[in-house]
């Protein structure tokens, strides 16, 4: 008899481990799943909160202009609110308080004085909903007393109101008038070249001729500035310190508050002030960006908030000078084929660049080195060549310049200097007349645009002088030209 034995296998062990294992990636694929979920909204209500800070600070920003239409007295220094009126002053904005607090949102507008005719206008809104929920925006405008009617003179008749020369060894770099009541400061960077210094001077400019009120030197080399309400930003090439920020809230005596790096070492080129954000233009780089966006809410407050990388397509590119309007950047910059790139700048984290193309000078490859930008005129200056024209104008009514009309070309070199660099150029509000500093044997240069785009002889006005034409800068409210070469600060006025 043969016994046949059936064996059984008994897997209940294993195969209460396998359900354990199964229902343990489960549980993390929807724990991971609800993270991303909820991460994800969490990011959707921070954007809604900055959206909705962007536009109550907007709002509070249309409302100073409102009051200030209404009467620009009633635009005092000090912290507001602001609210719809009742009563006799139904449906008009007025101020009310310190801040105005709503919906978990508090809003405060600064208001400054930068002239007797213009005040400085900053509009925070801050809000604090908990973890991760919690910032601020800060909105800046200036409000002008329109009512007072500000007028150019024949600038075809220019002539010399007053000048100050510093030492042989400086050479200056640029210039720019900060106003004060009735009293103007002309600030001027630059370097020494026999010291190796970089050189920041503080000339008195309210009266003629020049006179010389502070100085200070410091590492590297001096290159460009810029100004928000009474803070001073110097650009230098010093590596480390790219930028120096100076209180200058009394006008001569300036107080260095910080210095800041730039990625790289001594990249910096470039410098131009926006709302809360300082941009600045850096020279090209494999591996670092080219533009930079630094929140600065408060003078003593300085950090990156977004870069851009800037490239031709395939190399990258330096950015030598930056114009603003509106919710653009203009740049001059190294590349051959677009001089002018334009980048939106309206969000500092967020920098974006407006064509890859950008706009191209076609009858050269030299660098853009200068930028003007009034309303609808932009103005490039070049590096020289004997073939082409250094000074450009375009029409700019779009992110990016095209053409026609225009453009319309302006030769700034000569049978003496052929290839003459423009280093810099103003123009004035009215977009009637433009200013150039010239590294050739006319230093300066005045143009009518107006002659220029109906084909007629447009320098209305040149000058020679010692050194180089560096840098210029045009006041409205005195309709006055500052002027720099190598180690001369010259104040002109129109006939």
């Amino acid at each position: 008899m043969v016994l046949h034995f059936r064996v059984r296998r008994c897997h209940s062990g294993f195969l209460l481990l396998e359900a354990l294992i199964a229902f343990t990636l489960l549980g993390l694929f929807l724990l991971a799943v609800g993270l991303t979920l909820l991460l994800s909204h969490r990011g959707v209500l921070a954007a809604g909160d900055r959206t909705r800070g962007i536009g109550l600070a907007e709002r509070a920003l249309e409302a100073a202009r409102s009051i200030r239409d209404q009467s620009f007295a009633s635009v005092t220094d000090g912290n507001h609110g602001v609210v719809v009126g009742t009563g006799a002053s139904a449906g008009q904005w007025k101020w009310s308080g310190t801040a105005v607090t709503g919906s978990g949102y508090t809003t405060v507008v600064t208001v400054s004085t930068i002239a007797a005719d213009r005040k400085r206008a900053d509009a925070r809104t801050s809000w604090n909903f908990g973890a991760s929920r919690s910032g601020s925006v800060l909105l800046t405008t200036e409000l002008t007393d329109w009512r007072l009617a500000w007028s150019v003179g024949n600038w075809g008749v220019a002539s010399l109101d007053g000048s100050i020369t510093e030492g042989a060894a400086v050479v200056f770099r640029d210039v720019l008038v900060v106003a004060s009541g009735s009293t103007l400061a002309a600030y001027v960077t630059g370097d020494d070249s026999v010291a190796g210094n970089g050189v920041l001077v503080a000339y008195d400019v309210t009266t003629m001729p020049p006179t010389k009120q502070w100085s200070e030197t410091f590492g590297g080399q001096g290159l460009q500035l810029a100004v928000r309400g009474s803070t001073l930003y110097v650009l230098t090439r010093a590596a480390g310190s790219e930028v120096r920020v100076y209180n200058i809230a009394s006008l001569f005596s300036p107080a260095l508050l910080s210095s800041r790096d730039i990625p790289g070492s001594g990249r910096a080129r470039s410098i131009a002030v926006r709302q809360d954000a300082l941009l600045v233009g850096a020279a090209q780089d494999a591996v670092e960006a080219e533009l930079y966006a630094y929140a600065i809410p408060q003078a003593s407050i300085f950090t990156l908030s977004g870069s851009l990388q800037m490239t031709d397509g395939s190399a990258p590119i330096s950015i030598n000078m930056i114009g603003l309007r509106g919710k653009y950047g203009y740049l001059a910059t190294s590349q051959d084929t677009a001089e002018l790139r334009v980048a939106g700048v309206d969000d500092a984290e967020r920098l974006t660049a407006q064509s890859a193309s950008g706009y191209n000078l076609t009858d050269r490859s030299e660098d853009g080195t200068a930028i003007a930008i009034t309303g609808t005129a932009a103005l490039i200056g070049t590096q020289g060549g004997s073939l082409f024209s250094e000074a450009v104008l375009l029409t700019a009514t779009g992110a990016v310049p095209r053409s026609p009309p225009g453009p319309w070309a302006h030769e700034a070199g000569s049978g003496v200097s052929p290839s003459a660099q423009v280093n810099d150029i103003a123009m004035d509000p009215s977009q009637r007349y433009a200013f150039c500093a010239v590294e050739g044997d006319r230093d300066l240069q005045i143009v009518d645009l107006r002659k220029l785009q109906q084909g007629q002889p447009e320098e209305v006005f040149s000058a020679t002088l010692a050194g180089f034409g560096r840098a210029v800068h045009y006041n409205i409210q005195r309709d006055r030209l500052y002027m720099l070469t190598d180690t001369i600060l010259s104040v002109y006025k129109p006939g």
